[in-house]
């Protein structure tokens, strides 16, 4: 056998925790998708509780963002989230509805529009972008329309608040 000895040894750290294990309302359950802030913030998304919750750099808990409903600011299911724009000043989240919202990074609702499923190219269905890119575009997966052949899809590259397909 080999000498064991000269190995490295390795030890765990922790630098942050970020929520709690019983902690009541800081629990983390299911979580859908985070997004970290240049300032150390992070968001985490919790679609069960139809809200995010900020965290510190320092893993406190900062706030809670959104609620259930359907009002400003509020969500049914939230589903994707990421940066809207290059500044980096404002973030997206895609709600189960199609709706996507717009808040700033503290979480202040700025506005939201709805982005229904769309037909492209007379043969293809777009039903919801995938992605949002730093420019604001998106990037949604195309399907054949039924009864067209399954199993071809695209990618389809459009402005996700008017709809004109670039590519």
């Amino acid at each position: 056998p080999e000498d064991l000895s000269a190995l490295p040894v390795w030890q765990l750290v922790e630098d942050v925790r970020i929520g709690a294990v019983d902690g009541g309302d800081q629990n983390l359950t299911r979580v859908n998708g985070l997004l970290p802030l240049p300032d150390g913030r992070v968001w985490i998304m919790r679609p069960d509780d139809h809200q995010f919750r900020m965290y510190g750099a320092d893993g406190e808990f900062v706030r809670t963002v959104g609620a259930e409903g359907s009002a400003p600011g509020e969500f049914r299911l939230p589903r994707l989230l990421g940066w809207w724009g290059e500044s980096r000043d404002t973030i997206w989240v895609l709600d189960g509805t199609r709706r996507i919202s717009l808040l700033s990074e503290d979480g202040e609702f700025l506005r939201s529009f709805d982005r229904g499923p769309f037909e492209y190219d007379g043969r293809w269905e777009v039903a919801l972008p995938d992605v949002i890119l730093p420019d604001g575009t998106a990037l949604g997966i195309a399907r054949k329309n039924q009864p067209e052949e399954l199993g071809d899809n695209r990618i389809v590259h459009y402005d996700p608040e008017t709809g004109p397909v670039y590519r």
